[in-house]
């Protein structure tokens, strides 16, 4: 019995996880672009869609990274207090879960000076993200995050880049930017009911 239970469980994450819509955005932790598009669309948008989208944060955007002698160089395209601040989300967002993490990137991105507040406010330990920090985690992590960048096709020229399901759609980038909850409504093929309140405005 307790096997059965175990399998139905197992099929239904499943079905949960497949009939999630992938929504992977591709931003840079200070440009203006992504803090709109964060702060506007996404951040208010998630708490609806929460149990329907699968989260891919990925922070490098237009920046470049090379290894030399064993270390990791990064150059971003706001200068090196964003190469930093990308590092700090990446650490974030491997370490925790879609809800605080969201939390703290919209925090962070309105106060990029305060990273350690926004962990705190945000329920986030700041020890787990300084220890991510120092130890060349984070470093090791970036370079994944501009990996996962640079094979986005067509190549990314534009941050926030928002890709559903992994294809890449000029229109649907354009509407989400500005109406995020109604592109995923779009696309979802169980709506949730704030999906039958947008088709009224």
């Amino acid at each position: 019995m307790h096997s059965s239970a175990w399998l139905c469980t197992i099929f239904l994450c499943l079905t949960l996880t497949q009939g999630q819509l992938q929504v992977s955005i591709y931003y840079e932790s200070l440009c203006p672009d992504s803090l709109r598009f964060i702060t506007t669309q996404l951040y208010p948008t998630y708490p609806s869609f929460a149990n329907y989208l699968r989260l891919d944060l990925v922070p490098f955007g237009k920046a470049t990274a090379s290894k030399s002698s064993g270390h990791w160089k990064f150059r971003c395209q706001h200068g090196p207090r964003e190469c930093y601040n990308n590092k700090i989300h990446t650490c974030v967002i491997a370490h925790n879960p879609p809800k605080p993490t969201l939390n703290f990137i919209n925090c962070a991105m309105k106060s990029p000076d305060s990273p350690k507040m926004c962990a705190i406010e945000s329920g986030i330990s700041w020890n787990v993200i300084s220890n991510c920090l120092n130890s060349g985690q984070a470093d090791v992590l970036l370079a994944q995050n501009g990996d996962k960048t640079n094979a986005v096709t067509p190549p990314i020229d534009y941050v926030p880049t928002i890709i559903f399901n992994g294809v890449y759609s000029k229109a649907m980038q354009n509407f989400a930017e500005k109406h995020f909850a109604k592109s995923v409504c779009s696309q979802l093929k169980n709506k949730p009911n704030v999906c039958k309140k947008l088709r009224t405005l």
